[in-house]
């Protein structure tokens, strides 16, 4: 059991989600969207007790929502970033924030 002489950290591993993206064009060259959806959260929890580590991957689901914008620079490319509220449970309060540039072939 955890105690005075233990300590515990999480460290993020990796997710995995579905969205649906309702887009709203505000002009030529600007798309603002919403995501809604469900996501898979893993990530590992370690507790040191007396110098040993004991670590064991945890995972979650529930709803997941987020924001986004895409500034188009060309016609071919343009620049997006967005926000993810990926998990908010008891154990992992998860989100991310993205920054990306796209290039259509």
């Amino acid at each position: 059991m955890a105690g005075e002489n233990s300590a515990t950290t999480v460290d993020f591993d990796q997710y995995h989600a579905v969205y649906l993206k309702p887009q709203f064009k505000l002009n030529d060259g600007v798309i603002a969207y919403g995501l809604i959806g469900c996501a898979d959260v893993d990530w590992i929890e370690t507790t040191s007790i007396a110098g040993i580590d004991l670590s064991q991957i945890q995972s979650d689901y529930g709803a997941s929502i987020g924001f986004g914008g895409e500034l188009s620079l060309s016609p071919e490319v343009s620049a997006t970033v967005e926000y993810l509220r990926l998990l908010d449970e008891e154990k992992v309060d998860a989100s991310s924030i993205g920054v990306g540039l796209q290039v259509k072939f």
